[in-house]
């Protein structure tokens, strides 16, 4: 039997002698036929159902699988100059000088996360600047980079980004939640290249990750009152 891995004992398997759950349970088995070779889609199977009970919605079509890292369309293009317009100075002296395949896998990376937090989180100010969705998109960038570049370079460009250029500075808040948000995805990253939009998705809802709260309407700390706090509060 295709949920046989479980184990009789595990939570998973008490999910799946649930007459109720027999959609889900026919999705994650689909899922689990199609890698049947898969240790990761295993463990992934575990955590999707681990979600699912928790009442979460799980996407199990892997975006990534059939994503060109390697195109250069105009949408491509345009945001790159957009990305560069927001690199500081010490993260453009590496970029500039990694190959023109590392240069489109890192900024695949930040497209990405950047639309996948807006698919999953929305498009409001509040929740895309220090909120779930800015960590879920930290998170994201940072496992998809980690996963086409290695830890330790994706490590180099993310740290970069947070360093100030001349004269600026940076909220010791953002800075920390951030720093901590991209440790997280490249943890993830590291570990596996599968399905990184849901783990993430998944490590955002169980608290993996943080934001802060409270905050104005349009995002910005308030003095005194905001502190950083995990995802799933």
């Amino acid at each position: 039997m295709v949920f046989n891995y479980l184990g009789t004992s595990s939570v998973e398997y008490n999910w799946i002698m649930k007459s109720e759950n027999y959609e889900d349970q026919q999705t994650v088995a689909e899922y689990l036929i199609n890698n049947e070779h898969s240790e990761d889609a295993k463990l992934f199977a575990k955590e999707a159902i681990r979600a699912l009970i928790a009442g979460g919605d799980v996407d199990f079509i892997d975006p990534l699988e059939t994503y060109n890292f390697q195109s250069e369309t105009t949408e491509t293009l345009l945001f790159e100059q957009d990305y560069k317009n927001r690199m500081t100075n010490a993260e453009k002296l590496i970029f500039n000088n990694l190959t023109r395949f590392q240069q489109l896998d890192y900024l695949h990376s930040a497209y990405l996360a950047q639309e996948y937090a807006l698919v999953y989180f929305g498009d409001s100010i509040h929740v895309q600047y220090n909120g779930k969705g800015d960590a879920y998109r930290h998170a994201l960038w940072n496992a998809i980079g980690a996963a086409k570049l290695g830890t330790n370079l994706m490590k180099q460009l993310s740290d970069a980004h947070e360093v100030p250029n001349e004269g600026q500075t940076n909220n010791p808040l953002e800075e920390e939640m951030d720093l901590y948000n991209n440790n997280v995805g490249r943890n993830i990253g590291s570990h596996s290249s599968i399905m990184l939009m849901m783990k993430v998705k998944f490590a955002v809802d169980k608290g993996d990750t943080k934001y802060i709260s409270p905050t104005y309407g349009n995002g910005n700390i308030i003095p005194g009152f905001s502190q950083i706090i995990p995802t799933n509060q």
